[in-house]
């Protein structure tokens, strides 16, 4: 298991790091090339801005893609296998439908707060405010730091990387709960974090019944993309009435997508694992 802390780590100091380095940068030439006297105000404007959110994400991304193809390439597989990219054993329907599972996993998390008379802050607040307020170019360009990003990189860590060795190592679902806490933990904020933590139990489980983390990389990178534009849009259910229909729609969208998910993975063999331990897509 020590690869996994090394590298869970190394990606947190990582992301400090390149977001600081980016702080700089913004300091340097956004601050005083808009004359602003103040530079830490600048950079925190910035920061909470959707190019400054979408910038965070990238250079988080890509600290994690660099650790995640390191790591890999530190053993003795193939890095393509050792992270899981290859094919995989889920056609494009239950891996449409695991995308819509996603997006219903956060709608389910978000309203349900919200019917608990819990509001909305956060991180996710801050991200809804901001994607809203913002112009259609410049959301259209966010969506490479805030979709498609963050599903390759993401995914590519902590269903690549972290959890072949915690599912090696501790066995099918402890090594995936451990993946997606560390997923969860990763985020810096609390309600982030365990909305974080529950989708990736799913894409956890979904990449370990697929064979492949393709699946769980469109998943993730559609869901974010379709809270990117119904947070643009402003589309959301008014009254509670709306709301309850709404999260039981989710929850059978949720319940199909794991039964079709594992009607279609159950009658075909496992793939090669290179790890030592190769357990059946059940977790027996």
């Amino acid at each position: 298991m020590w690869p996994v802390v090394v590298a869970f780590f190394a990606a947190v100091f990582g992301m400090l790091f390149a977001n600081l380095l980016l702080a700089g940068v913004v300091f340097a030439f956004y601050a005083r090339a808009r004359g602003l006297t103040d530079g830490l105000e600048a950079v925190g404007t910035w920061a909470m801005s959707l190019p400054g959110l979408a910038a965070s994400a990238g250079a988080t991304g890509l600290v994690l893609a660099l650790v995640s193809v390191g790591g890999a390439r530190l053993g003795k597989h193939v890095v393509a296998e050792r992270l899981r990219l290859t094919r995989g054993r889920l056609g494009a329907l239950p891996i449409a439908a695991a995308a819509l599972c996603t997006f219903a996993g956060g709608f389910l998390f978000s309203q349900s707060f919200e019917l608990f008379g819990f509001r909305e802050d956060g991180v996710l607040a801050v991200i809804t405010k901001s994607v809203n307020e913002a112009s259609w170019p410049a959301w259209t360009v966010s969506i490479l730091g805030l979709a498609v990003v963050p599903g390759i990189a993401e995914e590519l860590f902590f269903r690549g990387f972290v959890q072949t060795r915690a599912v090696a190592a501790l066995g099918p679902a402890r090594g995936i709960i451990l993946s997606a806490l560390l997923f969860g933990v990763f985020h810096m904020d609390l309600k982030q974090g365990l909305y974080a933590a529950l989708v990736g139990m799913f894409l956890g489980w979904l990449a370990f019944r697929a064979g492949s983390i393709r699946p769980s990389m469109l998943a993730h990178g559609m869901s974010n993309f379709l809270s990117l534009a119904l947070a643009k849009l402003g589309v959301g259910p008014e009254t509670t009435r709306s709301k309850i229909v709404l999260l039981a729609l989710a929850a059978i969208v949720i319940v199909g997508t794991v039964l079709l998910v594992r009607r279609t993975t159950s009658a075909v063999p496992a793939s090669p694992d290179p790890d030592p331990a190769s357990p059946d897509p059940d977790g027996r």
